[in-house]
């Protein structure tokens, strides 16, 4: 009994007069030993742990895994597709859209912006040929998860309620026990496409970007993840640039100078940006003062002008035990919109030094709006800066089903033109249109000049990502309706993000009178047949005549989950982006460089070669990763 005195064993130490009852005699050897299998097994245990709470939360966000948004697990590759109508002779090259497609199945909740990058490409050769291939991006993430067979990392929709923050414990725990790594990133690269300095990236707002590859035949491949600056990349003698790298830089076509810029929700300073040359070298860094951080998701450029979106979705832990995301919509503070002079100096040291010299910006400030896209922008000829973008009154991150949640009318986002005067510090905002839309582009030369056509996605009241069709808007109208004309998908279709391709694909100036002249090309899924479940195929609109009816329909050989941006490649840069660019950081081909991937470059002849084996490849590729899941 515990009031029974024992001396001490001589395995605890005899002759050292200290008594203990007899049960902890027992019990502190037992829990001993617990402990000591405990850490032999932290890591599971940990995961378990992780596993267990996240799942406790229940299903929140499930569905964005059903339906048009159900995550594809299988690699295609499908050449001599079926083509209806026909494809124009122009259109030669490839369509490449990203978007998230989780490989494993989320253990809780999940949010729209979580799942990893998937690439989804249409190559078009001479003479209307077609084929298919969708692909992973083998990010450092996903590689970890796969070699743990497991989702492993934390995820936006985890971050809710007191069980979001007992998983950012958690998930910080996994991260000092090793169980994860940062070290390389851990973005997914599922958000948006950059063609720049003859590399194809693939980008994500909490990491820097993936580089990519279409080979000739439209085979997808992930070469590595970018470095920026510092003496283990292409540009010596710069501080490295630590990232992130905003999900939409900005280029400029004239000089092929590439903006760009990333957010820290908790780091100062919370904004820092960069420029990169035509060549991909970053020639300048900027750290920005901010008075508090918020998430900044686009940006503009003029030829005089970066310009920043500072904009009220603050970030606010707190709203955590609420049982929201930690990003909220604060409406009494002001949106500011900043311009930075291209020309002004950078940072001489690290752009994270605390001690950075920030960045000259004047800043205009207006009633709370929120900005998730740019259209364009460019300086008139008496030096006021012009930003047209889709602008919401109000915002909020879905929080409940989105399939059934109609959009309040204060969330309803349409083309706004912002007038910004230097010289006064003077400003207008004016709403263009009364139609809900959002994805806008232009004329790829248009760049940071004015465009007078935009074309956006448009939706229905139902609050989701998928649209019902496409509207196109003429800056030239009068009065405040400049949509000039609209394609409606058919019933039980939706959409997303249009791609302008112009039919002259040389890159020059735009002649006047064709900034137009091209097509739209989308992914459009139909869910009206309930017996062969969502189909998908690729239209292919007159961007100029604005017909219902496409010029021509690829059918697809699996379904397109909707996803997010893309981006149309020539020809000619899919020859440069497999020929001219090196994988990134390399000096030579036969290089490792600084990066993780393991390719080899490619001439034509081994690419064609290469094509001949891939179906065999992709089909032990699936199965191992159907194992996997498993």
């Amino acid at each position: 009994t515990m009031s029974d005195k024992v001396t001490l064993s001589p395995y605890w130490g005899q002759g050292n007069g200290m008594e203990v009852p007899p049960l902890l005699s027992v019990a502190v050897p037992v829990s001993l030993v617990g402990l000591g299998l405990a850490w032999v097994y932290r890591r599971k245990l940990l995961c378990l742990a992780f596993d267990r709470v996240a799942a406790a939360g229940g299903k929140k966000g499930h569905e964005f895994l059903a339906g048009q948004f159900e995550p594809v697990h299988d690699e295609v590759f499908s050449e001599d597709l079926p083509v209806e109508g026909q494809l124009p002779a122009e259109l030669e090259g490839a369509l490449v859209r990203t978007g998230p497609n989780p490989y494993f199945n989320p253990v809780g909740s999940i949010h729209l912006f979580d799942g990893d990058g998937m690439l989804h490409t249409i190559r078009i050769k001479k003479g209307g040929e077609a084929s298919y291939c969708n692909h992973f991006i083998e990010t450092a993430r996903l590689a970890q998860e796969k070699a743990a067979s497991a989702p492993l990392f934390l995820k936006m929709g985890d971050v809710t309620g007191p069980r979001g923050m007992l998983l950012l414990m958690l998930s910080y725990w996994k991260k000092l026990l090793g169980v994860t790594s940062d070290a390389d990133g851990t973005g997914t690269a599922n958000t948006a496409l950059v063609y720049h300095a003859q590399r194809l990236l693939s980008l994500h707002e909490a990491d820097l970007p993936y580089q990519v590859r279409v080979l000739c035949n439209g085979v997808l491949e992930t070469v590595g993840r970018l470095k920026l600056g510092g003496p283990d990349s292409s540009t010596t003698g710069a501080a490295a640039y630590p990232g992130p790298f905003s999900a939409h830089p900005k280029m400029d076509p004239t000089t092929g100078e590439l903006f760009f810029f990333g957010y820290s929700l908790d780091v100062k300073p919370f904004m820092r940006a960069g420029m990169m040359d035509a060549k991909g070298q970053v020639t300048k860094q900027w750290a920005v003062d901010l008075p508090y951080a918020t998430m900044m998701h686009d940006c503009a450029l003029t030829p005089t002008y970066a310009v920043i979106l500072h904009l009220p979705l603050v970030f606010e832990p707190k709203e955590i035990m609420k049982g929201s995301l930690p990003l909220t919509f604060d409406a009494t503070k002001l949106s500011r919109i900043g311009l930075l002079r291209r020309d002004s100096p950078g940072c001489e040291g690290a752009v994270t030094d605390l001690n950075a010299r920030p960045a000259t910006v004047q800043w205009f400030e207006m009633p709370s709006f929120m900005v998730f896209h740019v259209a364009g922008s460019w300086e008139d000829m008496e030096g006021r800066v012009h930003v047209v973008a889709c602008h919401f009154p109000e915002f909020s991150f879905f929080k409940d089903d989105a399939s059934t949640k109609t959009t309040p009318e204060s969330e309803k986002q349409r083309i706004f033109e912002y007038v910004l005067n230097p010289m006064t510090g003077e400003h207008t905002l004016t709403q263009r249109s009364s139609v809900q839309c959002d994805f806008p582009v232009i004329h790829p030369s248009r760049g940071t000049q004015r465009p007078r056509y935009i074309w956006a996605a448009t939706f229905s009241a139902i609050e989701t990502v998928a649209a019902t069709g496409i509207a196109k808007f003429d800056l030239d109208l009068a009065g405040d309706e400049a949509c000039a004309a609209r394609i409606e998908f058919e019933p039980g279709c939706s959409g997303g993000e249009a791609i302008f391709v112009p039919r002259d694909q040389s890159g020059g100036c735009v002649e006047p009178g064709t900034e137009d002249d091209g097509w739209l090309l989308v992914f459009v899924n139909d869910e009206s047949n309930a017996s062969t479940g969502v189909t998908s195929s690729l239209h292919v609109y007159d961007a100029r005549t604005m017909s219902r009816t496409p010029v021509a329909k690829i059918a697809l050989p699996q379904r397109v989950p909707a996803g997010f941006h893309g981006m149309w490649l020539t020809e000619t840069q899919l020859r440069q982006q497999l020929a001219g660019a090196k994988p990134l950081g390399e000096e030579s081909s036969e290089a490792t460089g600084p990066l993780m991937s393991h390719h080899v470059m490619m001439n034509r002849d081994s690419i064609d070669r290469f094509s001949i084996d891939r179906n065999s490849v992709d089909r032990a590729r699936n199965e191992r990763a159907s194992a996997d899941r498993r």
